[in-house]
């Protein structure tokens, strides 16, 4: 069932986001010198138009699709076939397209918040080749992988335990001293 304020709300934090993005490349441009102002502003506004295109073409269909052993998604949205009015497991109180839509944002920002890592230091034809190529890895394997861990924290009996935890229990395990701190700080580190 469509709830009216699930719907709202995602249409307005989508519409915030999508603000951001040119914002994020006038950002880029105030950072970096005269010479690349140009090159960082037009590397922003390729990755939200690449992106946006990988995501309605297969995008979508590798982060929420079927997955193939927990591994990745199949292609069982490509080209938004299946996704409409109707809500999905992921979003499951408002309409498939605009969940679809809300979280391409998220897809678009991504690679436009390390194209500003990289401004000043790129030219403009290696970010054409990155940004497809980093995008269609994070949301095709790593997203896609990032939900099979979730849903094997969640399935495990008597692990409920969350992925972020266990990344935090690894950092504070007690492998060897931790050089990054000083030494006052060690024995508040264990």
């Amino acid at each position: 069932m469509i709830n009216t304020s699930d719907t709202a709300w995602m249409l307005v934090a989508s519409a915030l986001v999508f603000i951001m993005m040119p914002g994020l490349a006038l950002v880029y441009g105030g950072v970096v010198g005269r010479k690349n102002v140009i090159s960082s502003m037009v590397q922003s506004y390729v990755a939200i138009g690449v992106v946006s295109v990988l995501w309605v073409m297969v995008g979508n269909s590798l982060a929420f699709g079927p997955d193939h052993g927990g591994v990745v998604a199949g292609f069982h949205y490509v080209m938004l076939r299946g996704v409409g009015d109707a809500p999905n497991a992921f979003a499951p109180h408002v309409r498939a397209l605009l969940f679809m839509a809300f979280q391409m944002k998220f897809a678009v920002i991504t690679p436009a918040l390390v194209a500003g890592a990289i401004a000043g230091l790129a030219a403009i034809t290696p970010a054409l080749g990155y940004v497809p190529v980093w995008a269609s890895l994070m949301i095709g394997v790593v997203l896609t992988g990032l939900f099979a861990i979730l849903w094997l924290t969640e399935k495990t009996a008597g692990l409920r335990v969350s992925p972020l935890e266990q990344v935090r229990g690894l950092d504070e395990s007690d492998i060897g001293e931790r050089a990054y701190l000083p030494e006052s700080n060690q024995e508040l580190a264990r």
